[in-house]
């Protein structure tokens, strides 16, 4: 006589799914935290080691006598497509710290002045808005002033109220600034001593007269969304050729533009010098 074969009935069939789907609803949760703390912990350690080999070749470059600026990616291999903007700040005995915030698979991701041994994060590392002054222009919105209780590091946000941030007014960081809006202050310095604020993230077009003029600033990276210059914007700074980063895309700058800094300004051969007096 043929023995009967076993076989799940439907009750069975029925139990069986719904274990399997209470497995996935309490594990998938669990995989998916596991994988983002790997991201985190691979954004932190990015962080930590552009510190680390930005302090290592500060070192290296005192004592070959190397004038360099020292920035992620010449001291990491950081791909473009994980991070919006990254910058490193060395101070005089050569401790790193590294601003950067990611995209991509690092999106909603910041580290703002971590060192080799110290990151926290943030969910990104721009200035607050409330401490510029801005104007609505074609195309977006125009910074025209900055409150020094932003602190003395300004990172210029993309977009301010949902609308991009497209130039930098007259004298926006000078003494002579417009007071921001939602800021009560009666004698607001406006003296900025480092601008992370030209980065490829920045649809920045155009830098207007004077923005920059005589705040003491030290290093800036202009990028290939800007056009055009104007007249005395870099003046009366402490740039040197090594601090400046010019685009690579064609550039019209005003009268002197980047005169009296610490030495002087070589263009590059895409930038055009346009000074009508």
């Amino acid at each position: 006589m043929r023995k009967k074969k076993n076989a799940f009935t439907l009750i069975e069939l029925l139990a069986v799914i719904v274990i399997l789907a209470v497995i996935l609803v309490i594990a998938i949760p669990r995989i998916l935290d596991v994988i983002e703390e790997s991201k985190v912990n691979t954004f932190k350690s990015t962080a930590q080691i552009i510190a680390d080999s930005a302090e290592k070749k500060y070192v290296e470059n005192k004592l070959n006598n190397i004038d360099e600026e020292i920035t992620c990616e010449n001291v990491s291999k950081l791909s473009k497509e994980d991070y919006e903007y990254c910058f490193v700040k060395i101070d005089n005995e050569g401790n790193a710290k590294v601003t950067i915030e990611g995209k991509g698979k690092f999106k909603d991701l910041a580290i703002c002045n971590g060192t080799k041994t110290s990151v926290e994060l943030n969910d990104t590392c721009s200035t607050d808005a409330k401490y510029f002054a801005y104007e609505d222009v074609e195309g977006g919105i125009s910074i025209t002033g900055y409150s020094i209780e932003g602190g003395l590091d300004v990172v210029i946000p993309s977009n301010i109220n949902g609308k991009q941030v497209v130039a930098i007014g007259d004298v926006a960081f000078t003494t002579r600034g417009v007071e921001p809006t939602g800021i009560s202050s009666n004698n607001i310095e406006y003296k900025v001593k480092t601008l992370y604020n030209f980065e490829n993230k920045y649809d920045v077009v155009i830098i207007k007269d004077v923005a920059y003029y005589g705040i003491g600033i030290t290093s800036v990276t202009i990028p290939n969304t800007v056009i055009s210059i104007g007249r005395r914007a870099f003046s009366n700074n402490k740039l040197t050729n090594s601090t400046i980063i010019f685009p690579t895309t064609p550039l019209t700058i005003g009268c002197y533009a980047f005169d009296n800094n610490l030495e002087e300004i070589i263009y590059p051969s895409n930038v055009t010098y346009v000074c009508v007096e």
